[in-house]
């Protein structure tokens, strides 16, 4: 790949890590005022949104109480589900399949009532949780197992109490300690929700303030690097709220104010929660358009198209490895012209080198007359000095989409390949008792594989250069920095991209070694 491109890259990824380094830890929010940040979604006054003293003990509660309480745990074919009998909420759940805890919790828990005691009750397909308050409210939560990753909720509320009734708020979860092997699954934590049509995102920091949508609510969801817990009204919900609190990680929906008078039937609201992995098949079939939440970014598009086409290879191959290096093949045959016109155009550049030099100390006193002379001589020639930028442009969001596809993708999550254990973690052939400067604990081969094939590919495109002694000797500098840079960058990455990457580079080189033997 041509320098300028890696350049591009280079500068993009330290930008993107200089951003995460300097970005704002995570606060606890003090102030509850709503902001607005979307201009489709209706946003609340704040003083309708200020949180009572009731609910703000609940919340407290809710983050502390669980030490104390009894957890009641049910399973179904893929989950092992615990619940608190302390507010009667799914306090943690564990996917069998995946042989991970979710970093989300806390889902189900209606704040109103979350410091109550209630007694569990066991079902054959789940739990029953009853509590009766003290002035008479008679409040029944009953979760059932759908299905592997499905389960329905069911809050039914009998007031027989001698005063009014109104909404409450249930919340569709919260991020706990990431339980992945590396520290940047938690950068992936992020709100979503579906009001009035529009898909809401928000990261779990960056925010100092608490978010508020009003509208329609299709669903609620917590998302991470991999998995996703979605809480999905299955009845109308209007006027409601999705209240996204970013500083605590917290996603809560506020149900709209219904008057429940004294002695009148009570109230049933049934809602479908999706706990599982980021799947486009499980989540569409879960219903809602819940299938709206994968998202990978700028270029989620390409990154779509790429995972088609990445499943598609490990078809073919059986091993997710094998899939990297052909969809690796894939993406270069298919940029192969874009690659091959900037090649042949730099070429083109190079043989008209010496040209350019006799014109420049002909006319080193007439900046104008060389210019002319210059675009002249381009022009004859038919070459373009911009030939070789915006094939490479067009390059980057492949890259880009690839990028996020193989960081996010739980298919490579614990797939072997060769040496490596995991390609979504760094390969680890070897690790040491004690942390070294530059390598920390651990011996990372397939990094340093790919960097002594930049050094090669960066020494041909030297070879093939015929640019002045200064801009040469430049190049040398570039040719043992460029890999060194990239080798750095990439060393935590996962596996899986730096196969990519490794398996570019060698392509790429010997295509280089290939265009220095066509004619311009």
């Amino acid at each position: 790949m041509e320098k300028r491109l890696l350049l591009a890259i280079a500068l993009s990824f330290l930008v993107l890590g200089a951003y995460t380094s300097l970005m704002p830890k995570k606060q606890h929010v003090e102030n509850k005022d709503v902001i607005d940040v979307q201009q489709q979604a209706n946003i609340l006054p704040a003083a309708r949104q200020s949180s009572d003293q009731q609910t703000k003990i609940s919340e407290d509660i809710s983050r502390n109480i669980i030490q104390d309480s009894e957890l009641y745990t049910i399973e179904s074919n893929g989950l092992i589900l615990k619940f608190s009998e302390i507010g009667g909420y799914l306090y943690e759940a564990f996917d069998k399949v995946h042989n991970s805890t979710l970093a989300i919790r806390n889902i189900g828990l209606i704040h109103e009532w979350g410091q109550y005691q209630f007694t569990a009750s066991e079902l054959s397909d789940g739990v029953v949780f009853t509590h009766k308050t003290q002035d008479g409210l008679e409040i029944t939560k009953t979760f059932r197992v759908s299905s592997g990753y499905v389960l329905e909720l069911a809050v039914e509320i009998n007031n027989v109490t001698n005063s009014k009734q109104t909404s409450y708020k249930i919340q569709g979860g919260s991020f706990n300690a990431s339980t992945e092997k590396d520290q940047m699954s938690a950068r992936y934590y992020e709100s979503c929700a579906l009001v009035n049509g529009i898909t809401i995102r928000k990261p779990a920091h960056g925010q100092k303030k608490p978010v508020a949508y009003e509208g329609h609510i299709s669903w609620g969801t917590l998302r991470d690097r991999y998995f996703c817990a979605v809480i999905a009204p299955q009845f109308i919900v209007n006027n409601g709220v999705t209240e996204i609190i970013e500083g605590e990680n917290r996603l809560i929906l506020k149900i709209p104010d219904r008057s429940l008078e004294s002695g009148q039937q009570k109230i049933e609201d049934l809602y479908k929660i999706y706990i599982g992995i980021q799947d486009e098949k499980a989540l569409r079939d879960f219903g809602g358009a819940a299938e709206k939440l994968i998202n990978f970014g700028t270029f989620d598009a390409i990154s779509k198209a790429l995972l088609f086409f990445l499943k598609i290879a490990h078809k073919l191959s059986r091993n997710w490895g094998a899939a990297i290096i052909l969809i690796t093949i894939f993406i270069y045959l298919l940029m192969f012209p874009l690659s091959f016109k900037s090649m042949m155009s730099m070429k083109k550049m190079q043989v008209l080198q010496p040209k350019i030099e006799e014109l420049r100390s002909k006319f080193k006193d007439n900046p104008q007359k060389l210019n002319a002379e210059i675009m002249d001589l381009y022009r004859k020639e038919k070459a373009n000095p911009f030939g070789g930028c915006l094939p490479m442009l067009l390059q980057i969001p492949v890259f880009f989409a690839l990028y996020q596809l193989l960081m996010r993708f739980i298919g490579l999550r614990g797939a072997k390949f060769l040496w490596i254990d995991d390609l979504a973690q760094p390969d680890r052939a070897y690790v040491f008792k004690t942390s070294l400067p530059v390598f920390g604990n651990e011996l990372n081969i397939l990094p340093i594989l790919m960097a002594i094939g930049m050094f090669f590919q960066q020494k041909i495109t030297a070879s093939q250069s015929s640019a002045s002694p200064e801009a040469a000797q430049q190049q040398k500098i570039m040719a043992i920095m460029m890999p060194i840079i990239f080798g750095f960058m990439f060393y935590k990455l996962s596996s899986g991209l730096v196969l990519y990457w490794f398996v570019n580079s060698l392509l790429m080189l010997a295509f280089q070694w290939k265009i220095s033997k066509a004619k311009v």
